[in-house]
This record gives structure tokens, C-alpha cells and sequence, in this order.
């Protein structure tokens, strides 16, 4: 090709019968607004602003006005990709190839680049994007947060109940079963109306983690809120039936009302002791586990457990399993009135210490001593039991083998003599 076939040019104005213009300032190209000069063996070519020179080429008569240049002659092919791997021609622009067609793209022009975005913009754009998610997601997670839950309401003698859209029905039922928990807890333990407890109701554990921001592994079910007398639920019953976790939690609300002025002399064992022993059934797996730890040793001091229970879920069901226990075992030594007092006389302001000798006429040490005296002398056959129900069962496993292998020789010996009597009759007919 000739290196004079190149890209024709017209530029606005006359021009002479040369083929250039003797200074020619602004030409005017597809790729470039301004252009320079050009040097190349003492000659002067117009050139684009990305240093490709201008060939000659036929430019309009003096006195016709031309246009912006578009498009390459017929015998200059487009450039090709750009880039160091493209065959470019050094200046940026790539080796010419065939043109494409104008309409095999929407965008892409006659020399086959994009016309609107190019590709390296979309990803600079992408990039960005990309950049700004994840800054918001680092340093802004409020703005990333769960649109919040709209409750709806209702109220009861004694619940104020809140709701999800769509779940009335099943907020109703349980708020009457609330109701009806904390009339029975009032009664058992002596305690003046304190008026109503709020209780929200979730639809499902999903629900009652995220908005409670607990652990879902935790399995946890019901919340209770001292300062505002909040009570949190999962109704949905997917671990645990919603009744009895609405009257353990009820017992915490009612308990800490009593005593307003003087919580922290309630230790955690009192608070989750009374909740389980008044609202839950004493079970026999539940009295297994504690019998084992009497018999291995394993009981958690009162004073251990007094802030917190253990974090581990086998700590924290044995310290849950001793706080009922203590609580029965007061209950059923000293009466049914004997707590009652007790609220009553923290609710006016006494210590724990000198509220448990003036109610149970002893320290906390000693009455934990006797409890503990208690549990040795009722599960003290439980070692022994635990080991003759293990020598029963071996003893099974040995009677049943020895009869099995005894009638696996039986038949083996019955097969044997079929088998003599089956050769024995061929030979007698042969001597016939």
C-alpha cells in the first residue's frame, strides 16, 4: 500500500490547487480536534493529535466547505484492538484491518471501536461500584440493616401483646396463656398487681435472632428485659412450646418488679431457680443428669453461679438443674410461705444474707451444705444402680448368645444325621 493512502481530510474554507495547505493549523479527524506538524524528510504533513500523519489525499475544490472526517478511505483499512499485543503502530492506534460492517454493532463506528462507552470505561465504572459496596459493607453496616419489624398491638388485663401482620390469631392465644401465668405466679407468691407486662410475640426463630441479635446455635427462645419489663418470644414452637417460655420469663418480670430498689441482691441461681421450679415439670432426664453429677462430684458452687452461668451448654444445664433443685428443696423443707417472705423482705430493702437467716434461720453456706446432704442421700443408689442395670444388661447379651450358639449346634446336628439318613437309603435299596 502506499503511504500516501491515508485518510482523506476536509476541512472548513478554501484551500489552493496544492495538495496541502502551506500551514495548515487545525485538520481536523475522526480521532483528533487540534493537530501538529509533522516532520519526515524535510516535509511538512498535517497530523492527528495521536501522532498519525495526515497521506494525501483529494481534497475539496477552492471554495467548497467539507466536513468533519468520519471514516478512512476505501484503501486504508480501521485500525485493529489496541495494545502491545495487537500489532499497534506505536503512536496508540493498532494495524489496519477490514472495516466492519457500520451496522453488525449499534455502537461501534466505522472503525470498529465503540463510539459511547468503551470497554475500559465499563470496567473503570464496574470497579468503582464494586469499591463503594464494599466500603459501605466494611464501615457503614447500618445501611446495610434489615428494614425493622411493624408491630401491631393489642391489650389485655395484663399483657400488652405485639405482633406481626398476619399472626393475631396465634398472639391472642398465647397472650391469654400469659394472662393467665401471671395470675398464678401473683398468687403463688404473694405478689401485688404491678400492672401490665409487654410481651412480643416472633413468628420464627429467624425472626426473634436477628431482631434480639442472639446466637442462633443457642437455641435461645425467650428473653426478659429488666429495665423496661420487655418479654420477647419465639412463637413459633420450633424448639420449644411458646406457654412455658412465656410463664419463665413472666416470673423473672414479676420478681424484679417486686424487689425494684434492690435487684442486685438477687443472685441468678434465686432468679433462674424459681422461674424453672414454678413454670416447668420436674423430668426424669432432667433428674438423671443431676444424680450423675452427685455422683461424680460435679456440682457448681452457689457463690459460681451467683453473676453467670457457665458459657459451656453442659455448665450451663447443670448450674440451670441446681437452681431448681435448690429451689424445691427450700420450698418443700421450709413451706410454701417461706419465699414469699423472702421477696418481701429483699422488695424492703434487706441483703440476701440477712434476708435468708431471718426466712430460713441459716447462712447461705450452711443451707447449701444441707442440700447438698440431700441430694448425696437421695441418689446415693445411683452408682449402684447405674452399675447393676449395666451387669443386667451384659448378663442378657451373654444368656442370649450362649442360647443362640446353642441352637445353631442343634441344627447343625440335625443336618448332619439328614444327611446320614439320606446315604443310608440308597445303599439298602442297592443290596435289595
Amino acid at each position: 500500500m502506499s503511504p500516501d493512502a491515508g485518510l482523506r481530510l476536509a476541512a472548513p474554507g478554501p484551500y489552493p490547487d496544492s495538495r496541502f495547505p502551506a500551514e495548515p493549523e487545525k485538520l481536523y479527524g475522526a480521532h483528533s480536534r487540534t493537530s501538529h506538524r509533522y516532520q519526515d524528510k524535510g516535509k511538512h504533513y498535517p497530523v492527528l493529535g495521536n501522532g498519525l500523519p495526515l497521506s494525501p489525499g483529494p481534497f475539496p475544490r477552492n471554495g467548497e466547505r467539507g466536513e468533519t472526517v468520519r471514516c478512512l478511505t476505501a484503501s486504508s483499512p480501521p485500525p485493529a484492538r489496541f495494545g502491545k499485543g495487537a500489532g499497534g503502530l506505536g503512536n496508540g492506534l493498532p494495524k489496519p484491518r477490514t472495516p466492519p460492517r457500520r451496522d453488525s454493532h449499534p455502537d461501534l463506528d466505522a472503525y470498529g471501536a465503540r463510539s459511547r462507552t468503551s470497554l475500559s470505561d465499563q470496567a473503570k465504572v464496574l470497579n468503582t461500584l464494586v469499591f463503594s459496596c464494599l466500603i459501605l459493607a466494611l464501615f457503614c453496616p447500618s445501611s446495610l440493616r434489615a428494614a425493622p419489624l411493624r408491630w401491631q398491638s393489642f391489650s389485655t388485663e395484663n399483657v400488652i401483646a405485639f405482633y406481626l401482620s398476619g399472626h393475631r390469631a396465634q398472639a391472642r392465644r398465647l397472650a391469654a396463656r400469659a394472662g393467665d401465668s401471671i395470675r398464678d405466679i401473683r398468687a403463688r407468691l404473694r405478689l401485688p398487681p404491678s400492672g401490665k407486662v409487654r410481651v412480643y410475640f416472633y413468628p420464627s426463630h429467624r425472626l426473634f435472632t436477628r431482631d434480639t441479635k442472639t446466637d442462633p446455635h443457642l437455641l435461645v427462645v425467650g428473653l426478659a428485659y429488666g429495665k423496661d419489663d420487655t418479654i420477647r418470644v419465639d412463637a413459633s414452637g420450633l424448639f420449644e412450646e411458646a406457654g412455658p417460655v412465656l410463664a419463665h420469663e413472666i416470673v423473672h418480670i414479676l420478681l424484679n418488679r417486686a424487689v425494684s430498689g434492690n435487684r442486685e441482691q438477687i443472685p441468678l441461681w434465686m432468679n433462674e431457680g424459681l422461674a424453672k421450679y414454678l413454670t416447668e415439670p420436674w423430668r426424669p432426664e432432667t433428674q438423671d443428669r443431676l444424680a450423675d453429677a452427685v455422683a461424680r462430684g460435679n456440682l457448681i458452687p452457689l457463690e459460681k453461679i451467683a453473676d453467670r452461668f457457665p458459657a459451656d451448654p453442659e455448665g450451663s444445664a447443670l448450674a440451670y438443674l441446681q437452681s431448681a433443685s435448690f429451689a424445691a428443696y427450700l420450698d418443700a423443707l421450709y413451706g410454701e410461705e417461706a419465699f414469699p417472705r423472702l421477696i418481701a423482705l429483699l422488695g424492703q430493702g434487706y441483703g440476701l444474707h440477712r434476708a435468708l437467716v431471718t426466712v430460713f434461720g441459716s447462712s447461705l453456706e450452711e443451707l447449701e451444705d444441707n442440700w447438698k446432704g440431700s441430694l448425696r442421700e437421695t441418689y446415693k443408689w445411683t452408682p449402684w444402680a447405674n452399675t447393676a442395670s449395666w451387669a443386667v444388661g451384659i448378663l442378657f447379651v451373654l444368656i442370649f448368645g450362649a442360647g443362640y450358639l446353642a441352637f445353631l449346634r442343634k441344627r447343625r446336628r440335625l443336618i448332619e444325621k439328614w444327611r446320614k439318613e439320606e446315604h443310608a437309603e440308597p445303599e439298602e435299596a442297592a443290596e435289595d
